[in-house]
């Protein structure tokens, strides 16, 4: 009878990981990175502070971008003749920006713009310097603001580039963005299971968000070998590619999801 309650209690657990965890779903247990990866999360902003009960707006549409519309943290000015022009994209010699940011997505695909808080970007400085002892190779980054930010302060203090990638954005959460998150709780409660799968209108589930940061993962593996990479990115999409790549079970995603063991802070980073 033991034997039989035993089977069936281990059943049970094997269920739940593979039926209810995504990330068994979709093969990375089994799957040997050929990198070494760190992630950081973007540093504070606003919404951890002033406008901590409240989520983050809504994405503007992607529209053409021209130089002339580029704001000033992005132009240099050159001069040539004598006159000073702003035309010039800023590619100091300790940063030099992926170009496609300019072309392949909006620049600010949230309306308005997120920035760091001073104590954000005091963070991030000094992230950046803990990660020189890492030899970071490559960096890839959300193209949301706040991420943009953290990432331009690393990269001038590595003396690396910046790639851009929308698929590291944040979880899209709809009709919700921008409205306070008593309403969203309301109808999605935090530790539910059932995020996973329902998503809410015009949005996308956890297991949505935890695909395309899979996805983005398995192609750059593929496409590098024995690199260190660091991926920047937000809260829930490094707290769902961690659990993939680690392979937790649906219970500790969730314990650590409602702040009770270990859950990614703003400007921390790890390696994967």
């Amino acid at each position: 009878m033991r034997r039989k309650v035993f089977l069936l209690s281990f059943r049970l657990r094997l269920n739940e990981r593979s039926s209810l965890h995504p990330s068994t779903r979709l093969g990375l247990d089994i799957m040997k990175l050929r990198n070494k990866y760190f992630i950081l999360r973007h540093g504070q902003t606003i919404h951890q502070t002033k406008k901590k009960d409240f989520i983050y707006p809504s994405e503007a549409k992607a529209k053409k971008t021209s130089f002339s519309s580029l704001p000033s943290l992005l132009l240099r000015k050159s001069s040539v003749g004598g006159k000073a022009r702003r035309n010039k994209f800023l590619l100091p010699s300790r940063l030099r920006l992926d170009e496609r940011m300019f072309f392949d997505y909006p620049p600010f695909p949230e309306s308005p713009p997120i920035k760091l808080t001073k104590k954000g970007q005091k963070q991030i400085k000094v992230v950046a310097k803990k990660l020189k002892k890492s030899g970071i190779d490559l960096i890839f980054s959300s193209d949301f603001f706040r991420t943009r930010q953290t990432a331009k302060i690393v990269a001038e203090g590595l003396n690396k580039r910046i790639h851009f990638d929308k698929r590291l954005r944040d979880v899209n959460l709809g009709i919700y963005r921008g409205g306070p998150k008593r309403d969203f709780y309301r109808d999605f409660p935090i530790h539910s299971k059932n995020r996973f799968n329902k998503k809410p209108p015009k949005g996308e589930s956890w297991r949505d968000c935890q695909k395309r940061m899979l996805n983005f993962l398995k192609d750059i593996d593929k496409r590098f070998k024995e690199k260190t990479i660091l991926i920047i990115s937000h809260g829930d999409p490094l707290w769902l590619l961690e659990g993939a790549v680690k392979n937790w079970s649906l219970g500790k995603l969730l314990k650590i999801k409602s702040g009770k063991i270990g859950i990614i802070k703003t400007g921390e980073f790890r390696k994967l």
